[in-house]
C-alpha cells in the first residue's frame, strides 16, 4: 500500500482546520450581515416616506429601519408579556392552528423557535438516568434542586431497603427523589417528566449547552470529554 506523502497530508490538515475556523465565523457574519439588510429594507421602505428622511443615503435609512425595527419588536415583546398580551396569543394559536395550510407552517416555526429560544436557564444539570429499561443510559436535564420525598408502601424498587426503628420493627425507607426532563431528539421542545430516586441520578459534569447539542443532532455532535463514571452515588 503507498503511503501517503507527510507534506500533502499536512497541507491538507492544515486547510481542513482552516475552513473549520473560518466557517462558523463567515456564516456568522454573513447572517448577521443579511439579517440587518432584511430586517432594515422592510422597515426602510415604510421610513422613507417619512418627511425629513427622504435626503439621507440608502443605506443610513436602511440602519435606521432595523434599529426601529428592533425597538418594535422589544415592545411586542413587552406587550405580549402582559395579561392581555397572553391571552391574545393564546388566542392567535388556536386560530392558526385550526386553520388547513397554515397550520402545518405555523407549528413548525412554533417549534423551531421554541428549540432556539427555550429556557435554559431552569435546567440546572446533565444527567444519565437508566431509561426506558436497565442497561440503557438516557441523556436526561434535572429540571428542579427540590426533593421528593417519596414513602412507598409496595414496590419492588431496590432502594427500598428495610431499617429498623429503636423497637426493632422493620420498616421501609423514605426514597429521596428528583425531578427529570428527558427530551426527545431532534426536537429537545417535548418529552418526558420523570421523578427519579436521586441514588439513581448519574451526573455527567457536562454543561446544559452540550446537553442541546448532544441530544438535537442525535449524537452526531460529542463533546471531546466522554468518560463518565455510570454508578449510583
Amino acid at each position: 500500500m503507498k503511503k501517503k506523502n507527510p507534506l500533502i497530508k499536512g497541507i491538507k490538515s492544515y486547510f481542513l482546520a482552516g475552513i473549520i475556523t473560518i466557517l462558523p465565523l463567515g456564516l456568522t457574519i454573513f447572517v448577521v450581515i443579511f439579517l440587518v439588510n432584511l430586517l432594515g429594507n422592510i422597515a426602510g421602505r415604510i421610513l422613507k416616506y417619512i418627511p425629513g428622511l427622504t435626503t439621507f443615503p440608502p443605506y443610513i435609512i436602511t440602519i435606521i429601519g432595523f434599529f426601529t425595527l428592533i425597538v418594535v419588536i422589544f415592545i411586542v415583546g413587552m406587550v405580549t408579556s402582559s395579561f392581555i398580551g397572553r391571552w391574545f396569543l393564546r388566542l392567535a394559536d388556536r386560530f392558526f392552528s385550526k386553520l388547513p395550510f397554515v397550520r402545518s407552517v405555523y407549528s413548525s416555526a412554533r417549534q423551531l423557535t421554541d428549540t432556539l429560544f427555550i429556557d435554559r436557564s431552569a435546567l440546572k444539570e446533565v444527567v444519565l438516568i437508566e431509561y426506558p429499561r436497565r442497561g440503557i443510559f438516557t441523556l436526561a436535564f434535572v429540571t428542579n434542586e427540590a426533593k421528593w420525598k417519596v414513602n412507598p408502601v409496595k414496590t419492588a424498587h431496590k432502594a427500598l431497603n428495610t431499617v429498623s426503628n429503636s423497637n426493632g420493627v422493620k420498616k421501609q425507607k423514605e426514597i429521596s427523589c428528583v425531578n427529570v426532563f428527558v427530551p426527545t431528539s431532534p426536537n429537545p421542545t417535548s418529552g418526558y417528566f420523570l421523578v427519579v430516586p436521586e441514588d439513581e441520578i448519574m451526573p455527567t459534569g457536562l454543561p446544559i449547552e452540550w446537553g442541546f447539542k448532544i441530544i438535537v443532532s442525535g449524537g452526531i455532535i460529542l463533546p471531546d470529554k466522554r468518560s463518565i463514571n455510570v454508578g449510583h452515588s
